[in-house]
């Protein structure tokens, strides 16, 4: 082997004459060229070499490449920084970032210093991710009922923030609530088959469609609206605006029966159209300002009474008075023509353009005694005294007959 000052050079001749390998050891160093590798085992199965530009401990076999020590340590090329710490003092891999550790797995699995990022996440049912020191959040699917849950367990409050926060359904193709910041103002939207239904505004709620509630409480009590199952109460005054601009436009609807009680009910409207209206007895429909017309029925008898200081008209082209049933007349008038009195729905006396017609026998009394009875057959009879007939007063045609035989 030739000496060649500080180095020495064992060459090892191969089978081919036109190839040689070299060994070269300098100064106690074992010095592989690039490209050159160290070979271990029949195989050739572990093999150390350096390719120009990276080095490499490579297992070529069927075998695992088994590094063995109490501890061990992966270090930059000046040996200053530690990468990886793998040690058998609590069984723990420790990986370094700029000589800050940022993974060490435990006995329940890693804990990590920092920001993880990944492409994903895969969790197992029932596996749980936890976040806080005393594990407040947690997200995961449970597998009894197949839900899946976010959840705070610790005494704070679950905050979900964000510009716009859309909930929907698995497919993501329709909307079940939105919680919406248009830059200006925010709003909350809920929406049934993908179809709003309520929409939070500036001065309170628009509902599409029909509200339902079993019950509605609004303001403090004794100055809002509450509203039971039952019961609509509310303030001293309460005010229904149904164009809510206070302008006394708009209709309000009432379907079924409208109970009013209370001492005086006043309703102040140019027109008043009603289908129907009950009051209890004693209950009085008043009209005008000191309530001068007045309708009730005292639990015996019903009254139309003018209870001022002028007179109870009857107006109409024909105003009849009629029994409860309605189907005889009493009294009838007519415009520019009779008033007629009725028996038993029978006509007894009409009045005339000149006069009057009675239809059956007309008595004439006095203290209860007849002063004179008038029949169809002419014949007039004078109780307790004499009778006089005028011709200015009666007009007499055909026979008469006077009770004591006269002509």
């Amino acid at each position: 082997m030739p000496n060649l000052g500080n180095h020495v050079d064992a060459i090892f001749l191969p089978e081919s004459v036109n190839t040689s390998t070299t060994l070269r050891i300098n100064g106690g160093d074992l010095h592989l060229d690039d490209g050159k590798k160290a070979l271990f085992g029949q195989s050739d199965d572990l093999q150390i070499y350096h390719d120009g530009s990276n080095s490499y401990i490579e297992d070529d076999g069927t075998g695992s490449l088994n590094i063995l020590s109490n501890r061990t340590l992966i270090k930059n090329a000046a040996n200053s920084v530690t990468l990886a710490d793998f040690t058998t003092v609590d069984n723990s891999v420790i990986l370094y970032k700029a000589g800050s550790a940022r993974l060490q797995t435990t006995t329940t699995g890693v804990t990590v210093t920092g920001t993880v990022i990944s492409d994903g996440l895969s969790l197992g049912d029932n596996e749980v991710a936890n976040f806080g020191e005393n594990n407040d959040l947690q997200i995961y699917h449970e597998s009894t009922y197949n839900n899946s849950v976010i959840k705070e367990t610790g005494s704070g409050n679950l905050l979900l923030g964000g510009r716009s926060i859309d909930f929907r359904d698995a497919g993501l193709g329709e909307t079940y609530a939105l919680f919406k910041n248009t830059g200006t103002n925010t709003s909350v939207e809920l929406y049934y088959d993908n179809s709003k239904k309520l929409e939070t505004t500036t001065t309170g709620v628009t509902v599409t469609g029909t509200a339902l509630a079993t019950a509605l409480s609004t303001g403090a009590a004794g100055t809002g609206i509450n509203i039971s199952t039952n019961t609509i109460s509310g303030p001293a005054t309460l005010t229904i605006d149904p164009a809510a601009i206070g302008d006394d436009t708009g209709n309000v609807e009432i379907k079924g029966n409208l109970t009013v009680q209370g001492t005086t009910t006043t309703i102040n409207s140019t027109t008043v159209d009603l289908d129907h209206l009950s009051l209890g007895d004693n209950e009085i429909a008043n009209f005008g300002d000191s309530n001068d017309l007045q309708i009730y029925h005292d639990g015996i008898n019903s009254y139309v009474q003018d209870a001022g200081t002028g007179n109870l008209i009857l107006s109409g082209t024909r105003v009849n008075l009629l029994n409860p049933a309605a189907n005889e007349t009493m009294v009838s008038a007519q415009a520019d023509g009779p008033v007629e009195l009725y028996y038993d729905n029978v006509k007894k006396f009409e009045t005339t353009s000149t006069g009057s017609k009675i239809s059956g026998t007309l008595h004439i009394f006095e203290n209860q005694a007849t002063l004179l009875k008038l029949e169809r057959d002419g014949i007039a009879n004078a109780v307790g005294g004499a009778m006089f007939l005028t011709a200015t007063l009666l007009a007499l045609r055909g026979h008469f007959k006077m009770a004591n035989g006269s002509k």
